[in-house]
């Protein structure tokens, strides 16, 4: 009997999670649904308006015009390269090709490329503070390393409109292991303590955000998959003052291990 009463809770609590997993799916494929339904639909009525009115207008209304669907485009195609990036990790058929490489002459070109992009503008200064460090090398993938860099520094210029946006690399150990620690601390809005553990799950947004925020919650899902595939940690706290510091460690590159 009591055998029998444990098989039945075993199996309630498999199909409760069951359940659950088919729930969190849909919720994800009626969020993805929405993204792309949103971005082709804003994109589609810009262009309406502008085949009906292209005559009425001038040279700088069809600038203005014409680069809102191209952004409108780059933001669905962002999308969905994250998707199919995201659906190669849970997979596992995501390819790495591990090097030594040096990462602070990536921060160092994210920012710069960044600023050629003017996507930092004059309302917002950035810092890097280096601790007079000259190289750090890892064990890693130079493209992922980029795609990581970038979305965690454009998620901090997505939330801080103007202020300071600090980064830092430092050397830590952490169970007697070298890490290159990199954070980036931003002056935004915020996340709320109790999302701080979900931050990074796929489609996650904090609560504070609203429709002036654009995001769909992939950018910082893709960031942990990048950082556990380089062996190492990735974290959310909130900045005691204001926003929010990412971190993440990476090990130190060790030639003995390659």
């Amino acid at each position: 009997m009591f055998s029998w009463f444990n098989l039945r809770n075993n199996s309630k609590t498999k199909i409760l999670e069951l359940e659950q997993k088919i729930s969190e799916q849909d919720n994800i494929l009626n969020h993805v649904t929405h993204e792309i339904r949103t971005s082709i639909h804003g994109g589609s009525s810009i262009a309406q308006f502008l085949y009906e009115n292209w005559d009425k207008m001038d040279e700088q209304e069809h600038v203005k015009y014409v680069s809102i669907i191209a952004k409108n485009n780059q933001r669905l195609i962002k999308l969905i390269n994250d998707l199919l990036d995201l659906s190669k990790f849970s997979t596992g058929k995501m390819q790495f090709n591990f090097v030594a490489m040096d990462l602070l002459s990536s921060i160092k070109e994210t920012v710069q490329q960044l600023t050629e992009l003017n996507i930092i503008n004059d309302r917002i200064n950035i810092i890097l503070i280096d601790h007079s460090i000259t190289k750090a090398m890892i064990n890693g993938d130079k493209i992922r390393i980029n795609q990581l860099l970038n979305n965690l520094f454009n998620n901090a210029l997505k939330y801080t409109k103007e202020g300071l946006i600090i980064a830092v690399i430092d050397l830590k150990n952490h169970e007697n292991i070298p890490y290159w620690c990199f954070s980036l601390i931003d002056t935004g809005i915020g996340i709320l303590d109790s999302e701080l553990e979900t931050i990074f799950e796929v489609f996650t947004r904090s609560s504070r955000t609203n429709n002036n925020f654009l995001g769909t919650g992939v950018g910082l899902s893709i960031c942990r998959e990048i950082v556990l595939a380089h062996n190492g940690y990735i974290y959310a706290e909130n900045n005691h003052k204001r926003g929010t510091k990412l971190e993440f460690m990476i090990p130190v590159y060790d030639k003995k291990e390659t």
